[in-house]
């Protein structure tokens, strides 16, 4: 399940328009993953609106790149030892580095990723 985006991001990706298709779905009452090969199709079938697609963080990432032209990268941070002590992102849109974005570190990967996620979600509700 940690492939899949967390309740609160895959709302807010919902509220933007995201509706491709995914394994997964939350409901808005019960934040657990219920996980089917065609939920895309049980949503429309339904229409059901206190259900959401649980897109993959991958498709999340994708979503933005061909939808927003907002595209990200996670870097190690690695000390003067070679070794990684943590993780931070660049958001750049459209490949320009000169508007990109920059965050501190992070401990975890994932947790670089979330937060990456959780300011694309930002950014584009704002409108920049």
């Amino acid at each position: 399940m940690k492939d899949f985006t967390q309740h609160q991001e895959a709302l807010a990706l919902k509220e933007l328009g995201f509706r491709e298709d995914c394994f997964g779905m939350y409901d808005k009452k019960y934040p657990t993953t219920f996980i089917d090969s065609k939920a895309s199709g049980v949503l429309n079938k339904f229409n059901d609106t206190d259900m959401f697609l649980a897109p993959l963080y991958s498709q999340a990432f994708r979503w933005f790149r061909e939808k927003y032209k907002y595209y990200h990268c996670i870097t190690p941070v690695d000390n003067s030892r070679g070794f990684v002590k943590g993780y931070y992102y660049d958001i750049m849109f459209d490949g320009n580095e000169k508007e990109g974005i920059e965050s501190e570190s992070f401990i975890a990967y994932e947790e670089a990723e979330l937060e990456c996620l959780k300011k694309l979600i930002e950014i584009v509700k704002d409108g920049k």
